[in-house]
């Protein structure tokens, strides 16, 4: 257990220092929740307290990045609006991981008309990628992001299937997201 441990270990350590993009992706992510975590201290100011310095400039004195039109500090909102942002993001990728890896885990190993099927949804939900990622613009802005990040299922399940190794064979449409030129 130790020999596979110190393996991994040290294959994402190869991998740190190889890419750039893990380095600073992981670093700005860091940042953010940070910024996340200590948002009660780093705002000046009550992001909801409705303030009498109505559309106060940026650069102002006690406003770096001015007020809104209801009076409250911009900078507060942002600092307190990253912890919905870290919330969207990550419950986004649970909801596409746990779709993308179940059925993609299923159509790899059964294949048939099952992998045929998951085949043709999967290249209907990549040519038309938010069709169902809440066109009414009546639906809460939190609600409109989860429902459009977890629309990445495809690619997860494409992968999924790529890789199945319960089937013991490579599944008919591996190719799939290889011709995507491996990414999203």
């Amino acid at each position: 257990m130790e020999n596979k441990l110190h393996k991994t270990a040290k294959r994402l350590g190869s991998m740190w220092k190889a890419s750039r993009q893990l380095q600073v992706g992981l670093i700005l992510f860091l940042v953010v929740l940070l910024i996340a975590i200590l948002a009660n201290v780093l705002s000046p100011y009550d992001p909801y307290y409705l303030g009498d310095d109505l559309l106060v400039p940026p650069g102002s004195e006690g406003h770096p990045l001015g007020t809104n039109q209801m009076g409250c500090d911009i900078l507060s909102m942002i600092l307190h609006g990253s912890r919905a942002s870290l919330t969207i993001g990550i419950v986004s990728a649970l909801i596409s991981g746990l779709i993308g890896t179940l059925l993609g885990a299923f159509a790899g190993y059964y294949g048939g008309v099952l992998d045929k099927i998951t085949s043709e949804i999967i290249n209907i939900f990549l040519m038309i990628p938010t069709f169902f990622s809440g066109a009414d613009y009546r639906v809460h802005v939190r609600q409109q992001h989860v429902q459009r990040h977890a629309g990445h299922w495809p690619d997860i399940l494409a992968v999924q299937r790529a890789h199945d190794e319960g089937s013991g064979h490579e599944p008919q449409g591996a190719h799939i997201y290889q011709g995507r030129g491996g990414h999203g």
